[in-house]
């Protein structure tokens, strides 16, 4: 009987040893991240993050308070940014918006912002069909790229919309910690 359990043991401990490859092809979304430390309770900081997101995300284009609940400290919301590509190639059809998505979480004594889930929406009005980038991952080109665009023009544009949206959300991200963090230091 104990050599059936050691074999069986050895059988399982072995079969349970190999590892799977990671897959490189997962797309990975876009995030950008910050936290800050201030001296609060989660009641008194949650406060001020409202106040600090209606005079910084909540001024962005298409602002939207999704979900703002006090006792667990998290505060959702939606908004875009406007985008418009520094190349001339396929600029009327890609120019249109990149929507984001905020995820706020209080603590006591820190706050944490998140914004992911860039959704790039290319101009739909044009005569020719529009060019939807869709979700802006970590990755050089598309998830799923338009069959319209040479590979090196596409390459460009989507490192183009990320920068821009990446930047724009940077700057709204300072200025929202900025703002938590005065009178409290």
């Amino acid at each position: 009987m104990s050599r059936m359990l050691s074999i069986f043991l050895f059988v399982l401990s072995t079969y349970t040893g190999v590892t799977q490859p990671i897959s490189t092809d997962v797309p990975v979304a876009l995030t950008v991240t910050r936290s800050v430390s201030v001296p609060l309770n989660t009641l008194q900081l949650f406060d001020k993050a409202m106040e600090s997101y209606k005079w910084t995300f909540g001024k962005e284009p298409g602002a939207q308070l999704i979900r703002s609940d006090r006792e667990s400290g998290i505060i959702e919301a939606i908004a875009r940014v406007n985008f418009r590509s520094d190349q001339l190639s396929m600029r009327e059809e890609s120019m249109g918006v990149i929507g984001y998505k905020i995820l706020i979480n209080t603590h006591a004594g820190e706050c944490t912002v998140l914004v992911t889930e860039f959704i790039h929406k290319g101009n739909h009005g044009t005569n020719r069909a529009a060019i939807d980038l869709g979700l802006l991952t970590i990755s050089t080109a598309p998830i799923d790229p338009p069959i319209r665009m040479a590979h090196s023009n596409l390459v460009k544009l989507y490192s183009n919309a990320k920068e821009s949206a990446n930047d724009r959300v940077l700057k709204v991200m300072q200025d929202f910690c900025s703002r938590i963090r005065v009178g409290n230091e």
